[in-house]
C-alpha cells in the first residue's frame, strides 16, 4: 500500500533540478520503509515463544543454536522477497536512474542488505525484551536516532563527534548512502549549467563499503541476539517472565 502511495506522489519524476529533491525523498523512503519493516518483522521472533523455548531448553530438547538457526533461516525467503517486490513496484513507476539495468539490481541488493541489517536489530531486541509490548516500545527508541543521523535531515559532516557512533551503526545511513550514490552516479540530469546532488550530502564511502557495513551490522547483531538467547535460557534460574 505504501509503495502505491509513493508512486502516486512521485510518479515519473522529471530529470531536472526540480526532480532531485523528489528522487532523494523516494530513496530515503525506500530505505526507511525497508529498515523499519525488517525491524518490525523480527521484533516478535523470540519473545512470543520465550516461555516455551526456556522450558524446552531446560529439558534439553534441543540446543539454542539449533533453535536460533531454524528461526533465522525461516525468515530468509521473506528477507529477500519483500525488498525486491518493494523496489520493483517503485523503481520503474517513478523512473529512477535508467542508465543501465544494473542500477535496478544494485538498488535491489542494497534493499535486501538493508532489510538483513535492520532485522538483526529486531532479533536482538526480541531476545532481550521480556514481552512483545516492551519490544514494541524499544523499537522507536532504536530507529529514531538512526533516522535523524542518516544524512537526509542533517548533513553528515555537521553531526557532532559524540554522535558518530550512532551513524556507524545506523543501517538507514548506509542504505540511504548506497542508494543515493547508485542513483546519482552516471545519471544524465538536465541541470543548468551542471549539478551534483551528492556533493551536498558529503558521502565519504562508496556503494561497496556501504553494503559491507550493512552486512557487518546484520551479522554482528545476530551474534548479539544469539548470545542473548543463550543467556536467557541458561541462567541459574531461567527467566520465563
Amino acid at each position: 500500500f505504501v509503495s502505491l502511495v509513493t508512486i502516486a506522489v512521485w510518479y515519473k519524476i522529471p530529470k531536472t533540478t526540480s526532480g532531485i529533491q523528489g528522487r532523494t525523498g523516494v530513496l530515503f523512503l525506500i530505505t526507511f520503509l525497508g529498515g523499519f519493516g525488517g525491524l518490525q518483522y523480527s521484533l516478535t521472533t523470540f519473545n512470543m515463544e520465550r516461555a516455551v523455548f526456556i522450558r524446552e531448553r531446560l529439558s534439553q530438547s534441543y540446543r539454542a543454536s539449533a533453535y536460533f538457526c531454524s528461526r533465522v533461516i525461516s525468515e530468509l525467503p521473506w528477507l529477500i522477497l519483500w525488498p525486491i517486490i518493494q523496489v520493483s513496484i517503485i523503481y520503474f513507476a517513478v523512473e529512477l536512474n535508467d542508465n543501465g539495468t544494473e542500477k535496478f539490481f544494485i538498488l535491489a541488493a542494497i534493499a535486501i542488505c538493508n532489510w538483513f541489517s535492520s532485522s538483526a536489530y529486531g532479533l536482538a531486541i526480541s531476545t532481550f525484551a521480556t514481552s512483545v509490548e516492551v519490544a514494541m516500545t524499544l523499537a522507536p527508541v532504536v530507529i529514531v536516532p538512526m533516522v535523524v543521523f542518516a544524512g537526509f535531515f542533517v548533513n553528515q559532516d555537521s553531526v557532532p563527534p559524540f554522535f558518530w557512533p550512532i551513524q556507524y551503526i545506523s543501517f538507514i545511513k548506509w542504505g540511504f548512502q548506497a542508494a543515493m550514490i547508485n542513483e546519482f552516479t552516471d545519471h544524465d540530469l538536465d541541470c543548468a549549467p551542471t549539478c551534483d546532488p551528492l556533493e551536498q550530502f558529503d558521502f565519504d564511502e562508496g556503494i561497496a563499503v556501504s553494503i559491507i557495513c550493512l552486512i557487518a551490522i546484520g551479522i554482528f547483531f545476530r551474534i548479539v541476539a544469539y548470545i542473548g538467547l543463550v543467556k536467557i535460557s541458561t541462567p541459574k534460574k531461567a527467566k520465563i517472565m
